[in-house]
């Protein structure tokens, strides 16, 4: 009962997983327990610590698992903030530069 209570507030107890968190899990700071990993990130089974989606992606799923939950910013949008949570975030437009010949 206990356990459920502490996955309910998006916590784990620092014995669940034997030398790292499940998957969606992190800790915060070293001997924490396990938090569920907030927006913009994601952590796989047995890692200790939750990944940032890197530039040019970003998730609003918490508790992500995998780096393919960060998705790709939409065509023509670049974000270089890492840990984006929405495509709001990929406020940097492209720009093609062509040259005249003449």
């Amino acid at each position: 009962m206990a356990r459920a209570g502490l996955l309910l507030l998006g916590l784990l107890p620092v014995s669940a997983v034997p030398g790292g968190c499940p998957a969606g899990f992190g800790r915060p700071v070293r001997g924490s327990p396990c938090m569920i990993c907030p927006e913009g990130t994601y952590s796989p089974e047995g890692e200790m610590l939750c990944q940032r989606c890197t530039a040019g992606t970003w998730s609003d799923i918490r508790g992500a698992s995998k780096v393919e939950e960060c998705h790709k910013c939409s065509e023509g949008t670049w974000s270089s903030q890492e840990g984006a949570i929405s495509p709001e975030a990929d406020l940097s437009t492209e720009r093609s530069v062509t040259k005249s010949v003449s």
